[in-house]
């Protein structure tokens, strides 16, 4: 694709002709005014006091559009005036909201100059009113029509060019920048900008509704007060939502809507006179150092642009024209590299350019500057963040083999010192490489271990709780005896979030043993988790002790656990991941006297649903015996009513004998209807979480309740497995072998012959000889039995083809997205046309077969 670049991004400079400075004394945003002062007349911002009072009041979006039509006539030819008063700005920004596209692009027209678009931009009240409306045009790009979105791209490359005319002001100018980045991301088409100070913090209700993602292939970014990793369960959501930008191949799957945009920032800051101190200023300022983040994510759709932008991002004092691999970033100094890393701002944008870097770059840059250096790094307030990203994006496993020796060694120091983002890192980028689980696992219990307060402790005792209680007080104790004393409810909102008063209390007491209160108040650590969630997905001959370590925890703590957002997940991962049956099983039963008090929390109910569909016929009534008992308290949850009647409450209550048989029936029929197609192949992992490993947490997915999630095809549908195709094979060889003795024997000496052609022996003539007369009767009986299982394999098949279409052929009266696909129980109902299930089934096979042998 060959994109033209405005010429006047390869100027050296750019001269509007017009005397205007960023901050200067003639600038809006360089006046010192006093508070609610305006030099609009007064005769206009009574008149737009009226008009939004009256605006406010209508609710027709059309009497609104017309509104705001008569208002932008009226304010013709001062919009510029009234855009950046701090009285008349707020008004205009109010009418803004219902402006159409045609208006919105008339009104920033009027803006567009080189004189009015630096006045406003650099106002702290006129760079407001611009960015809504860029936001506005950018929400409305896709419903436009053709003619109003090449009238839109002209305007958007006409101010670009205003932009990149001065790029450095306007980057590092305190309220400017703000327009540059949101056209930055107009012209990408998405949100490439970092997230802000108020979304770090999980103030905002984007940061909140923010998925946290099965395993962590994605870094922990961000911090607190103090250079701390540590970050609360908001933050750490919003931290996680980080999707990847970058394919195998080093592009972005998705095209920029204006790539040629784009190019032209990267080739104003790949200028040579952006080199030196000017770069190095952009680099460093808190102002422009979003901007550079934003642009290196945007740019991953040109490798051979970002190859050329990142040299001089870093610094370089002279550049490799050849770009050949290993050898792009020869002309950056270690130092500067060491003062970026090192810098709060600068490590931002460093880690920026770790997650857009194609994969050979990558690699320069991790031999070049990293390797040898992580563990000064990684101990480092700003440096580790670097770190995280490098262990986040890579997907070579000699890079992280290479990693996880310099940093298997000190992983109890960066526990103890809250760096623990960088293990969350390090096990994600094993479970994502499948390299060093093993000893991963290993290093990790001998660090954990060694801290205080659970070094005294067994391994099983200690592991699952100190994870938990990362950088907290011992909110968990170990599974050792506790007297049965009356304990609080893990769903009291108080005691769930008030564990600044006994983070002091405890450390008052010196840091008292996790054993001395039976319930502790606080929420998990969510880094802790996120660890235990990984480990938790290796293998058992890894993670064998982490497992027990979870399933040995005594029952108020695995309720707590439960009933904890980050702890819940942990849970979840326990019973769907590949530890055995009998370790599942403990877990389960700790929780029996508690599954009513977990389900009365939103994290908890998952775990409650988990454990219905995992567990046997035990577990499933203790279950919906609890949940009975607190009906009325469960069912005011939004979520009550749905796990209720998933566990079948109604039924229950009604007659518990009736529900009891049908639950032992429906276990019976899924094992029998696993045995007669897997061989087994759906055993006893629940396959109902798979949704919500995946970010689903859909109530209404159903899933086996039984064993493990049946196999995906291409398009994500089950995949039906049919009778084991290697078992035919071995009765087929069986029937050789004997078809062969049959030859050999007939072929001695003193032995009358046989017809040649066996499969036709039912036509041949009878032999005269006895030893032939029998062995010809084996070979029938062995040809018969042949027939017989071919017709058993067929009809095997056949029920195996049915159950598939019936899958993945949609109801008559459902659409194409009718939703998740139906359990075992209801696939058995459906296709076999029984209700009593698979038994009914073989039985009328046998009546039907000892009908045809009395007829024959």
């Amino acid at each position: 694709m060959t994109i033209e670049v405005p010429a006047y991004c390869f100027q050296a400079g750019f001269q509007s002709g017009a005397d205007y400075e960023f901050g200067s004394s003639n600038s809006i945003g360089g006046r010192k005014r006093g508070p609610h002062t305006s030099e609009v007349p007064q005769e206009t911002i009574q008149y737009l006091e009226e008009v939004v009072a009256h605006f406010k009041t209508l609710t027709d979006g059309e009497e609104k559009e017309l509104l705001v039509g008569n208002v932008m006539e009226e304010l013709k030819e001062k919009e510029v005036q009234v855009a950046g008063d701090q009285v008349c700005s707020r008004h205009v920004e109010t009418l803004l909201t219902a402006a159409s596209p045609q208006q919105l692009i008339h009104f920033l027209s009027s803006m567009s100059e080189v004189n009015a678009l630096q006045q406003l931009s650099s106002s702290p009240f006129g760079s407001h009113v611009v960015e809504k409306m860029l936001i506005a045009l950018d929400k409305s790009w896709e419903g436009l029509p053709p003619d109003q979105q090449e009238q839109t791209n002209k305007l958007l490359d006409s101010i670009q060019q205003t932009i990149c005319s001065q790029l450095y002001e306007y980057i590092t100018d305190r309220y400017a920048t703000h327009v540059a980045r949101r056209l930055l991301c107009v012209a990408a088409g998405r949100n490439v900008l970092p997230p802000s100070k108020a979304q770090r913090e999980g103030l905002t209700a984007a940061a909140a509704k923010s998925k946290v993602l099965s395993g962590l292939a994605a870094r922990v970014g961000g911090g607190m007060s103090g250079g701390s990793s540590v970050k609360t369960s908001k933050q750490l959501a919003a931290s996680l939502a980080i999707t990847s930008l970058v394919g195998d191949d080093g592009q972005l799957s998705e095209e920029p809507r204006f790539p040629q945009m784009l190019l032209a920032a990267s080739k104003v800051l790949s200028r040579e006179d952006m080199q030196g101190s000017r770069i190095t200023d952009i680099v460093f300022s808190q102002n422009a150092s979003p901007y550079v983040q934003g642009l290196l994510k945007s740019m991953t759709f040109d490798r051979k642009a970002l190859i050329a932008l990142v040299p001089c991002i870093l610094g370089a004092s002279y550049f490799v024209d050849s770009a050949k691999a290993g050898k792009v970033l020869e002309g950056v100094e270690p130092n500067g590299f060491e003062t970026l890393v090192r810098d709060h701002t600068g490590s931002h944008v460093l880690e920026a350019v770790v997650q857009a870097s194609p994969p050979a770059l990558f690699e320069e840059l991790h031999h070049r500057f990293l390797a040898g250096n992580l563990a000064e790094l990684s101990m480092h307030p700003s440096a580790n963040f670097v770190v995280q990203a490098a262990l986040s994006v890579t997907s070579s496993a000699a890079i992280v083999k290479s990693m996880f020796g310099e940093l298997s060694g000190m992983l109890g120091d960066l526990l103890g010192r809250r760096r623990g983002g960088v293990v969350v890192s390090l096990v994600g980028a094993c479970s994502r490489c499948g390299v060093c689980q093993r000893e991963m696992c290993a290093a990790l219990e001998k660090a954990l271990m060694s801290i205080a307060p659970w070094s005294g402790l067994t391994a099983e005792q200690a592991l699952a709780p100190s994870l938990l209680c990362l950088d907290l007080p011992p909110l968990l104790g170990p599974p050792a005896t506790v007297t049965s004393a009356a304990e609080p409810d893990p769903t009291n909102t108080t005691d769930i979030h008030s564990h600044s008063s006994t983070a002091d209390n405890t450390r008052n007491r010196g840091g008292a043993h996790p054993s001395s209160r039976p319930y502790r108040e606080g929420r998990l650590s969510p880094l802790g988790a996120s660890i235990l969630i990984n480990v938790l997905g290796f293998g058992q001959g890894a993670c064998r002790q982490f497992t027990d370590s979870v399933a040995g925890l005594r029952g108020v703590d695995a309720a707590k656990m439960s009933a904890d957002p980050s702890g819940s997940r942990v849970a979840e991962a326990l019973l769907a991941g590949s530890a055995p049956i009998k370790v599942k099983s403990r877990f389960m039963q700790s929780l029996k006297g508690h599954f009513s008090v977990v389900a009365k929390t939103a994290a908890g109910s998952f775990v409650v649903e988990r454990c219905y569909d995992t567990g046997d016929s035990s577990i499933k009534e203790a279950v919906v015996s609890e949940l009975v008992s607190k009906r009325k308290e469960i069912e005011v949850t939004h979520w009550g009513p749905s796990l209720l009647k998933k566990v079948g409450s109604e039924a229950y209550t009604r007659d518990p004998e009736q529900w009891r048989r049908h639950c032992d029936t429906m276990q019976k029929t899924v094992a029998q209807f696993s045995q007669l197609f897997a061989g087994g192949g759906v055993s006893e992992a629940a396959g109902s979480g798979a949704g919500r490993a995946a970010g689903n947490r859909d109530r209404n997915m159903k899933q086996p309740p039984l064993g493990k999630p049946l196999a995906t095809d291409s398009i994500g549908l089950p995949e039906m497995v049919t009778f084991k195709a290697d078992k035919k094979r071995k009765l087929q060889k069986q029937d050789e072998r004997v078809h062969h003795d049959v030859k050999n024997q007939v072929s001695r000496p003193n032995s009358s012959p046989l017809p040649a052609d066996l499969d036709n022996v039912d036509g041949g003539q009878p032999s005269s000889s006895a030893a032939a007369q029998t062995l010809v009767k084996q070979s029938k009986q062995g040809l018969n039995k042949k027939s017989k299982l071919n017709q058993m394999n067929n009809e095997a098949i056949s029920l195996g083809d049915m159950t598939r279409d019936k899958l993945m052929r949609p109801a008559a009266n459902s659409t194409a997205s009718a939703g998740p696909v139906k359990g075992l129980e209801a696939v058995m109902a459906d296709v076999l046309g029984y209700s009593g299930g698979l038994n009914d089934v073989m039985d009328d096979k046998k009546i039907k077969k000892k009908q045809r042998e009395k007829s024959s």
